[in-house]
């Protein structure tokens, strides 16, 4: 239950952006408009960490991937901008609460070298994130 209101919490802020681009989400059927950006969006979940002994305490953290695919040969500065747009979306310190879970951006996000794949120019939004549960 918890992943799946980190999942929501976060999927909710990247939709409230201004502007949003069409998403592949995970498990949804989604056909990319040839020429058309778009973003594909991954959510990654670590190993729970166990800082105490002897309570249901744990610390999920993980990150949320946003793949920005931008027609091939249209130069980079529109992917720069959207990447820069989702960085400061998402800033560090940021909680979003779901389902009584509470998710904070741990860190900066980071905005890695794009490079081709296939028909896009592909740049990556990772989002660093964290959640302290209670069991």
């Amino acid at each position: 239950m918890s992943q799946t209101a980190i999942s929501n919490a976060l999927e909710v802020r990247l939709n409230a952006i201004a502007s949003p681009l069409a998403t592949a989400w995970e498990n949804v059927e989604f056909s990319p408009v040839g020429g058309v950006e778009y973003q594909k969006v991954d959510i990654l979940f670590a190993e729970p960490e166990n800082p105490t002994f002897g309570s249901g305490f744990n610390r999920q953290r993980g990150f949320m991937q946003v793949q920005l695919r931008f027609p091939l040969n249209t130069g980079r500065q529109a992917a720069l901008a959207r990447a820069e747009a989702i960085k400061n979306w998402f800033p560090r310190g940021l909680s979003l609460t779901d389902s009584g879970v509470t998710t904070v951006i741990e860190k900066t996000p980071e905005i890695a070298k794009g490079g081709n794949v296939e028909d896009r120019y592909v740049i990556n939004v990772k989002i660093r994130f964290f959640a302290n549960l209670e069991a």
